[in-house]
């Protein structure tokens, strides 16, 4: 037996670094041992989303004396590395593997969740639509549109998104999220910048030409894309936490908003309307397109299907045709008509409800940034909420707080009333999307889940189509929001008896365990 001497520990990544540890850092072989292993997992979270083809390896040796008085060196391998590249590096397969492949794995789902929440941080619908209304009394000082003109082209585009949804669920599922979101982000970031151009050679036409351009384009930056990504990076082993995620990506939605609406505000006050939109192609094709580029990565029970192994492994589920038989499918067609028409005719009318009030372009736009950030924990705690307990139940309690401001804001149209339901408006906006997301995923599975998804999100964008055009037209008539807040809150509350109609999830239909290996 030989006598060991000095440990050393190197690491290599795809064989073109070779970094080596000090040796006297360790003395005994279990502590180069342990060291080794965390470098694996570490390297391997982080490098493997974006390279998943390269080896992850350690190499640890020792110095031994033989009985012969000559030295000798006693190497050993830890690898992190799929089974398909053991050509490529060393051969170490143990019991470690398994669990720092675990590990790695759901360090890197989570990963997926950051990059997905400043994805939907840029989409169209937190970086244009909901912005919409902070352009109504810009646009109506400098061309005589009344609110209700400015409205319609908020629902031209969520009209186009209805028949836009749809296909892109349909490329989703075809061609990966990946593509789709480069595509959408870069497009409809352009189409962004030329509505000042289109509003200057065409008018209010252009205005509108430009907003479908912006909801065709931009509909597969939308949390379409991202459902389907994240449902398949938490499924198996990490469905327990799907709910969180998709909260966590959710939360995106709000977070642009908080940062594009002041800015948008700013924009608009030192460079007019125009600067507005400049100012919001910034954020798809300066944030946006790098984060689809270079950092989203599809889920590896889904790049396995891709590679030609689909019959070998089929992703659980529900198909469209499927689907549709179903009494949930309806149950959320009708559900997500009443929160999109609800929930946007108030988002997009609360602004001009407030400046109508008494309030302050300044203060207007700290209240915008407060009510956005609040209502990312509240996405968050509906994420977790949503894991613990049966979903339909938490959002009754979630979407009975904007009934309540909106009943308020009926009944006392003031400006402390007003500030008091934004706010509870805002908390009730951070469940909608995921919670949508999150029972599509729950009762289809990932198998058609972009082709539901995107339909059910379509259904969803006729509210938003009809839902801010009524409530503008409603004010252009009786000249205040009592009447269509009156109207918001009846929907709202339609809406949460419905959800106690929802039946229980069938995991073992649409659910199945699958590999976390990346």
């Amino acid at each position: 037996m030989g006598v060991p001497g000095p440990t050393r520990v190197s690491r290599s990544f795809s064989s073109l670094v070779n970094i080596g540890i000090p040796h006297s850092r360790f003395r005994r072989w279990s502590d180069a041992l342990a060291f080794s292993r965390g470098i694996c997992c570490i390297q391997y979270a982080i490098v493997n989303p974006l390279l998943p083809s390269a080896p992850l390896c350690c190499k640890i040796t020792r110095t031994e004396m033989a009985p012969s008085g000559k030295q000798r060196v006693c190497t050993r391998h830890i690898c992190m590395q799929y089974a398909k590249n053991k050509d490529r590096g060393p051969e170490h397969m143990g019991r470690f593997f398994e669990a720092a492949r675990d590990d790695s794995a759901n360090r890197a789902a989570w990963l997926m969740v950051l990059f997905s929440t400043i994805g939907t941080m840029c989409c169209a619908i937190s970086i244009v639509m909901i912005n919409t209304g902070l352009f109504m009394r810009p646009l109506g000082t400098a061309f005589g549109w009344s609110r209700s003109d400015v409205a319609l082209s908020l629902s031209i585009g969520a009209l186009t998104m209805v028949v836009a949804n749809p296909l892109m669920g349909e490329l989703i599922d075809r061609l990966g999220t990946r593509i789709v979101l480069i595509l959408s982000q870069a497009g409809y970031g352009i189409a962004t910048a030329c509505v000042p151009f289109l509003i200057d050679g065409f008018g209010l036409t252009g205005f509108y030409i430009g907003f479908a351009l912006i909801c065709t384009l931009g509909a597969g930056s939308t949390i379409v894309g991202y459902v389907r990504l994240l449902s398949g990076w938490f499924s198996g082993a990490r469905l327990r936490s799907r709910g969180l995620a998709m909260g966590a990506c959710s939360s995106g939605v709000v977070l642009g908003a908080a940062l594009s609406g002041p800015f948008t505000i700013l924009m608009i006050e030192q460079f007019g309307w125009r600067g507005g939109f400049w100012g919001l192609s910034l954020f798809p094709l300066l944030i946006g397109l790098p984060v689809s580029i270079f950092c989203i990565r599809e889920a590896p029970v889904e790049r396995k299907a891709e590679s030609g192994n689909a019959a070998a492994t089929p992703l659980p589920g529900l198909s469209l045709q499927e689907a549709i038989r179903t009494r949930p499918f309806w149950l959320l067609i009708v559900m997500v008509l009443l929160i999109s028409s609800c929930l946007q005719g108030m988002s997009i009318h609360i602004a001009p409800f407030l400046s109508d009030h008494g309030l302050s372009a300044g203060a207007l736009a700290a209240i915008t940034m407060f009510n956005a950030l609040i209502g990312i924990p509240a996405r968050l705690l509906a994420g977790h909420m949503f894991d613990r307990y049966f979903a339909p139940y938490i959002a009754v309690v979630v979407f009975a707080l904007p009934a309540t401001g909106a009943l308020l804001m009926a009944s006392y149209p003031v400006l402390a009333i007003g500030l008091a339901g934004s706010i509870l408006l805002a908390v009730g906006q951070g469940a909608e999307s995921d919670f949508i997301g999150y029972l599509v995923s729950r009762y289809f599975g990932l198998k058609q889940s972009g082709r539901i998804f995107g339909l059910i999100y379509g259904v969803f964008m006729i509210g938003v189509a009809v839902g801010p055009f009524l409530f503008g037209e409603a004010f252009d008539i009786w000249g205040n929001y009592t009447i269509p807040f009156t109207f918001a809150t009846v929907g709202l509350t339609l809406l949460c008896l419905i959800l106690l109609a929802l039946p229980r999830f069938n995991d073992s239909a649409v659910e199945q365990p699958v590999s976390t290996a990346p």
